[in-house]
């Protein structure tokens, strides 16, 4: 008895030969399509157009051999739009990861200007960071333009911090605040995160930052 899998498989040895002939040349031609399209569009390497390609050549090499349950126009359209979007995330990540690693930083030096009560107040009970950005982003600025990384505007960085992409952020749900911040005293208006503990040592983590508060 054969599975789906198999009758897949074997389906699919049967143009074998015309896939390994052909394969380099198709391959080729879609990653020079893409390229400039892609790239008009948004930031993307080299290697990711590649893995495009690399998914778009034997749907285009076997489209006319196989009965797919897609056309290539909206095969090669969902692998595109999926890309970027995940080119996007990880952008996310890093440039949140690149703020908290700039704050981890700061409060490593031996005086550092980051104080409890007026940059940033930790609730150990729920396990929230409540911070003051303003007072927190010239730090974040110093420490890109020192390790020669790019940089966001304030309103930019904010956005991804509180965006619903990072996990970490507590979404205000409470108050009514078109930035997303809260009021807690003594801060005044700021913004929550959520953190874990630091296993058997002192500390927190944020976005799998270790920040010594």
């Amino acid at each position: 008895m054969h599975t789906p899998v198999c009758n897949i498989t074997r389906e699919l040895l049967k143009y074998r030969n015309v896939i390994e002939s052909k394969f380099k040349t198709v391959f080729d031609s879609i990653f020079y399509e893409l390229k400039p399209e892609i790239t008009a569009i948004t930031e993307i390497s080299d290697r990711q157009i590649k893995h495009i390609a690399l998914l778009l050549t034997p749907v285009q090499l076997l489209q006319n051999n196989l009965e797919l349950p897609f056309d290539y126009s909206t095969y090669k359209q969902s692998v595109i739009e999926n890309t970027i979007k995940q080119n996007e995330m990880a952008s996310t990540i890093r440039d949140v990861t690149i703020f908290w690693e700039a704050i981890a930083f700061k409060l490593s030096q031996p005086k550092s200007e980051i104080k409890v009560n007026t940059d940033y107040l930790k609730d150990p009970v729920n396990k929230n960071l409540f911070i003051k950005f303003p007072l927190l982003f010239p730090y974040y600025k110093e420490y890109v333009k020192k390790n020669g990384l790019n940089d966001l505007d304030a309103n930019s960085l904010k956005s991804l911090l509180t965006s619903k992409g990072n996990t970490s952020f507590i979404q205000n749900t409470t108050q009514k605040s078109r930035d997303k911040a809260i009021n807690k005293k003594p801060l005044g208006s700021c913004y929550r995160f959520k953190y874990e503990d630091i296993p058997e040592g002192i500390g927190i983590i944020i976005n799998d930052v270790e920040l010594n508060l």
